[in-house]
């Protein structure tokens, strides 16, 4: 019963009323102007329709696994101290590589 009381008491005190203050508002109004326009550019696969990031982690992951393979035979791979961090951000710039390469404009901006 105390509790309950404490809570009434802590919420009047405050007096937060989200419905009239500014924030809201203009979160709410954020939110509607952030809404995409435009839906994911997929591609169709064997008559089924996949996301075009979904390839591009694939071919992110592949490559991180044929580097992760040469630094192996290379004798590289013993001496990184935090190979976690190393590998994941070798697989996300394969990945953003390939969403570059593949799926925007990139080359023709600089060949044309």
């Amino acid at each position: 019963m105390n509790i309950i009381k404490r809570l009434k008491t802590t919420a009047k005190n405050l007096k937060i009323n989200f419905l009239q203050s500014k924030k809201y508002i203009i979160l709410c109004v954020s939110l509607i102007c952030l809404g995409g326009c435009n839906l994911a550019p997929t591609q169709n696969f064997f008559g089924s329709f996949f996301p075009a990031w979904l390839y591009c982690i694939v071919f992110g992951i592949i490559a991180t696994a044929l580097s992760r393979k040469l630094l192996i035979f290379l004798k590289i791979d013993q001496y990184l101290k935090m190979r976690v961090l190393v590998y994941f951000a070798m697989a996300l710039a394969y990945i953003f590589l390939a969403w570059l390469l593949v799926f925007t404009d990139i080359l023709t901006q600089f060949v044309f």
